[in-house]
């Protein structure tokens, strides 16, 4: 962790320390002092977890978004790598389509937390619809199809194959639902206050974008 990143996360774990609604607990040979550098390092733990699990996300979702635009590239159809990413992918996708039909025109944290239940419940049936040795594929708001292979048994990599592919002419659009999911997982990575205040008026205009 950098001088940068540490400094950030000691206050945000200040602020996480004055909304506990409970003291810290304080187990056999700690004092109180102990306790809470225990629970500082928990959670800068956790926070840099989240902040790694996130950076990888953008970089998988802008990688996408650049091989979608490539005429060159030799295939129609993008992995999503495992079930968090098509999870994550789908929640944005779904996010994307509902901004449109609402015409909303900012970021709403709510709508977005509704698409990701919609996206986890939608996954799930499809994945859970494919036998071992088979695939199955659902499209999705005339603009992507999800498709599933699940290894035969006795295959070295029994993880499952999953890609998305767009429908005749939504090949943009799907590049586009690739960005703003890579926009949404950078600004999640947790960015020190600098950073955050140099980039405020960028994610200003890319939350405006995301709810187009």
């Amino acid at each position: 962790m950098s001088p940068e990143q540490k400094a950030a996360c000691d206050k945000d774990f200040q602020t996480h320390l004055d909304r506990r609604t409970q003291p810290i607990e304080v187990r056999d040979g700690e004092n109180r002092e102990d306790a809470v550098l225990r629970a500082k390092h928990e959670y800068c733990d956790a926070r840099q977890e989240h902040t790694v699990h996130h950076r990888q996300l953008a970089k998988t979702m802008l990688a996408s978004k650049m091989n979608c635009l490539n005429d060159k590239y030799p295939r129609d159809s993008f992995s999503l790598l495992n079930p968090d990413v098509a999870k994550e992918f789908m929640a944005t996708a779904f996010y994307h389509h509902s901004a449109a039909s609402r015409g909303l025109k900012s970021f709403d944290k709510n709508v977005f937390a509704t698409c990701k239940r919609a996206a986890l419940k939608e996954f799930s049936a499809l994945a859970a619809g494919v036998e071992t040795g088979a695939a199955g594929a659902k499209e999705f708001n005339d603009t992507f199809a999800i498709n599933i292979e699940r290894p035969p048994i006795g295959a070295i990599n029994q993880n499952l194959r999953i890609g998305v592919k767009p429908l005749p002419g939504k090949r943009e659009e799907l590049a586009a639902i690739f960005g703003k999911s890579a926009w949404y997982h950078s600004n999640q990575s947790g960015r020190t206050p600098e950073e955050r205040e140099q980039r405020r008026a960028a994610r200003t205009n890319s939350a405006q974008d995301l709810g187009r």
